[in-house]
């Protein structure tokens, strides 16, 4: 489970007002919040962004989180404002309520661990209302460890979270090989993605060792080494494998947690040795689902058209900024892998 709730757990409950919807004659610009939840943000802290959820629908946008400061240096009433031009959270509230104007609307917030804010939106005729309303009545407000069903509560919304966060999830897998759209997400949830794609990475490898030592065993291949055996190599593939019928292939082991057509990235060193020296040699292993039971391979061929042409144009984008006494260092690309040959699945 990627995502879980921060250690404050309080998660604030509402059911939301027609000045809350923008309905009528109101002209209120924000949707007040309860105190005692996201005590763990700074007073002065505000919170540009947040997670919205309705039912399967899950986006960070603009959601302008802040308190007012009293004269005495105290802060009071938690809000999220409107804002200006852009969307943002209570905007989109307001539109997914508007499609329904006769519903009632709950609203539910909460933190994650890196402090991510999550606001949930609850249509009352929807099936995730009527979950919780078995656990939950209009009078709660505020829901903490002390609440009897506390735990379901929790279990559900963090399961809910995690399931319709699935395309975020796969971003920050990609934002964590790439450093590409690093301010879109909390430090924290970068550094965890990093982390599990490191762990992914080599439970990948371990998986084609294993894949190799049974090709061996059948004599579909003559032998292998395992650059990565002990430690990172550094190499830009991570297996040799040797046949009698053709030369060694050099096999860079791709893996992901997600689908088959999740992006592949490459570095451009790895972009660099596939067109000078693995044109005819380099393969990617592709370990995916790997977040499944049953863990699936995907092996995809020639590559070397694809190298040469972003080599190509990282030469000339490397040929013009050294005019301005700058170099090229460490890009990472990532790609569809539907731009390649490929074989057919084998379960692992």
């Amino acid at each position: 489970m990627f995502f879980k709730i921060n250690a404050e757990c309080h998660i604030g409950f509402k059911k939301l007002t027609a000045a809350d919807l923008g309905i009528g004659t109101s002209h209120q610009t924000h949707i007040g919040l309860y105190e005692g939840v996201l005590n763990f943000l700074p007073d002065v802290d505000v919170v540009s962004t947040a997670m919205l959820i309705c039912d399967g629908y899950c986006d960070i946008i603009k959601c302008y989180f802040d308190r007012i400061e009293n004269p005495d240096g105290t802060f009071r009433s938690p809000k999220i404002r409107i804002g200006g031009s852009e969307e943002s959270v209570v905007k989109r509230i307001r539109e997914f309520a508007s499609a329904d104007t006769g519903a009632d609307w709950y609203l539910l917030w909460f933190g994650l661990e890196s402090e991510e804010l999550v606001f949930i939106l609850l249509n009352a005729n929807s099936e995730d209302y009527h979950r919780l309303h078995s656990y939950i009545s209009d009078n709660d407000k505020i829901l903490d460890e002390s609440h009897p069903a506390f735990a379901a509560i929790l279990q559900y919304i963090e399961d809910k979270v995690n399931r319709v966060s699935v395309d975020l999830q796969k971003d920050l897998e990609v934002v964590a090989q790439t450093g590409r759209g690093v301010h879109e997400y909390k430090p924290k949830d970068i550094e965890k993605a990093n982390k599990y794609f490191c762990q992914t990475g080599r439970a990948g490898e371990e998986l084609i060792n294993e894949y190799f030592d049974k090709e061996c065993a059948a004599g579909h291949i003559k032998s292998y080494l395992w650059m990565n055996a002990s430690r990172e190599s550094g190499l830009p593939f991570d297996f040799i494998v040797s046949s009698d019928s053709s030369a060694a292939l050099h096999v860079d082991v791709k893996s992901t947690q997600f689908d088959c057509n999740q992006p592949i990235v490459f570095s451009d060193g790895e972009i660099r040795f596939i067109s000078e020296y693995g044109r005819d040699t380099y393969q990617v292993y592709r370990v995916f689902d790997m977040s499944n039971e049953q863990k699936k391979l995907c092996i995809y061929h020639e590559i070397s058209s694809y190298a040469d042409a972003i080599l190509a144009k990282q030469n000339i984008f490397g040929a013009e900024i050294s005019q301005l006494s700058t170099s090229v260092n460490l890009i990472k690309y990532a790609v569809r892998p539907n731009i390649f040959n490929v074989g057919q699945e084998i379960m692992l």
